[in-house]
């Protein structure tokens, strides 16, 4: 029990550590549509995106269990848990990186329709997983609650991966204005960690003085001996692609346009090395405590007298190779533009994520030639509902964007779990 029961904690630790912004809204803000060219023969820049966000912790949470000292109060504790469901859903990103963008036909006239290439380098890092009420309750309120009761502990999972992506791909654009886009991408696996429990349940006795436990859990890990930026722990391979295309449903003058897009990103997999360890439990455990006589001259000796804690079987080891598929997405979207203004009404999915399906709408409105700035409402994904709001300054073909999913994280902390921040900055030629 002693082995595992650590393991339990693991699901908080990632917390420790979302064209740009007018394409797209998800939890991966930056994808292969970013990198197609309309008027510019290249392009260059780079990208950088974070995100967290739960539908049961809130940022009150978040932020004092960060903190050095790392205490929460009852009051913060007891409204975590008064607000959680039978099952939370928790995850997070990020992303940063550098990308390359040209024409083919960049020797021909700026406006040529054709294809251009990209090449982009990108670390990225994922989280997600998914808990029950009493595991919360269990870990920051102990299991004095759980008196003559079990604690029901089951079906929880955490999965954590670290890796380096080099992508290179193309984009087709044809005489109707239609995008069709694929990029192929090497993945370098740095590091991966994985819990996932199926039976797992605590019994505590009414008058406290025994608890029994029965627990079915996996524990996988990339060689822990080999960490750090340059690890080469595993390897895999990931595609993308797009299609992009013009609608005329409605037709009010000729400042009135609209695409749709459908975007499948990161379908592949990471191959972790054959020094991947894996420790699988099928464990039962009763524990009665011990007594002692004197507490004032009691010494380390007297541990000796205690009965082993009964666990059957032991934990089976392994060192195998494992592969993991990554968490994909699919995504559509509508833009619609009328003069200024630019409407975007979108629907995205991921798996296998443990992610809700995020729906959002965008209002972006061009106030100049160099500034525009925009607002986006969603709900679903990692949290409940989300509030965004971005910026773009452009000079001299230089494109700054700054802007947040997740507004409503920093307004409403005790309501919300959302957290998120993404900055782009591009140079075109």
């Amino acid at each position: 029990m002693s082995r595992f029961l650590p393991a339990l904690l693991f699901f908080i630790l990632p917390y420790l550590w979302q064209g740009l912004g007018v394409r797209c809204f998800s939890q991966t803000q930056y994808t292969l549509s970013n990198y197609s060219l309309d008027s510019a023969k290249m392009a260059v820049g780079a990208i950088g995106e974070f995100s967290l966000n739960s539908n049961g912790l809130n940022n009150l949470f978040f932020h004092e269990f960060t903190k050095k000292d790392g205490y929460l109060s009852s009051e913060i504790k007891t409204n975590v848990s008064n607000n959680l469901h039978d099952f939370n859903q928790f995850g997070g990103d990020l992303n940063y990186g550098v990308f390359f963008s040209q024409k083919l036909d960049s020797l021909a006239k700026r406006d040529s329709i054709g294809y251009n290439y990209f090449i982009g380098i990108h670390d990225r890092s994922h989280f997600d997983g998914i808990f029950p009420k009493d595991l919360f309750d269990f870990i920051f309120s102990g299991n004095k609650q759980f008196a003559g009761d079990t604690a029901y502990l089951d079906n929880f999972g955490v999965n954590y991966f670290h890796y380096q992506q080099l992508q290179a791909g193309l984009v087709r654009t044809n005489a109707k204005g239609e995008k069709l886009g694929l990029g192929v991408s090497f993945l370098k696996g740095q590091s991966y960690y994985s819990v996932n429990a199926g039976r797992f349940r605590i019994f505590t006795d009414e008058r406290g003085d025994s608890i029994d436990a029965e627990a079915h859990l996996q524990i996988t890990q990339s060689n822990t001996a080999n960490k750090g930026f340059g690890a080469f722990n595993g390897w895999g391979i990931s595609i993308d692609l797009f299609y992009e295309f013009e609608y005329d449903l409605i037709q009010l003058n000729e400042n009135f346009s609209g695409r749709a897009r459908l975007e499948i990103n990161d379908v592949g997999f990471i191959n972790w090395d054959n020094k991947t360890i894996t420790e699988r439990y099928d464990t039962t455990f009763h524990f009665e405590g011990f007594k002692v006589d004197d507490i004032i001259n009691f010494n380390d000796s007297d541990l000796l007298n205690i009965n082993a804690d009964t666990l059957q079987p032991k934990p089976q080891y392994s060192n195998a190779q494992h592969s993991m598929f990554l968490p994909s997405s699919i995504s559509f979207t509508i833009v619609q533009q009328l003069n200024k203004h630019t409407f975007t009404l979108g629907m995205l999915q991921r798996v296998p994520a443990n992610f809700r399906t995020l729906l959002y709408f965008k209002e972006h409105y061009q106030f100049s030639e160099m500034l525009s700035a925009g607002a986006t409402f969603g709900f679903g994904g990692y949290g409940k509902w989300q509030l965004g709001i971005d910026a773009a300054i452009k000079a001299n073909e230089l494109t700054l964007v700054l802007g947040t999913n997740n507004l409503e994280g920093l307004l409403f902390k005790k309501y919300s779990g959302g957290n998120s921040l993404f900055i782009a900055l591009q140079k075109q030629f």
